[in-house]
């Protein structure tokens, strides 16, 4: 079974579709970021700091929480990411 179905070194539409790097202007909800800075799966000068550049440009709410060197499951920082989104999330669902 694919990750991402239809995905080839040929065709990177189906990635597109799913990476919201790509459609920021669709987001309309607050948006938390997390990154692992040693992150060897995605690279998050070229996500997560992307996507957060967008956003910016387009005055949409989000925060960017890169940990400098965690990885892609934030290991590293697990008891402070887990209270990072407890508090993102009690802040924003109320709205």
């Amino acid at each position: 079974m694919d990750v991402v179905p239809g995905l080839t070194l040929q065709n990177d539409l189906p990635l597109r579709e799913r990476s919201a790097v790509y459609w920021p202007e669709r987001i309309k909800v607050p948006v938390l970021i997390m990154a692992g800075g040693s992150d060897w799966r995605v690279n998050p000068l070229t996500n997560a700091l992307s996507l957060a550049a967008k956003l910016q440009a387009l005055h949409a709410r989000y925060e960017l929480v890169v940990y400098e060197d965690d990885d892609h499951g934030l290991t590293l920082n697990r008891a402070d990411s887990d209270e990072k989104i407890m508090s993102w999330f009690k802040q924003h669902m109320s709205k």
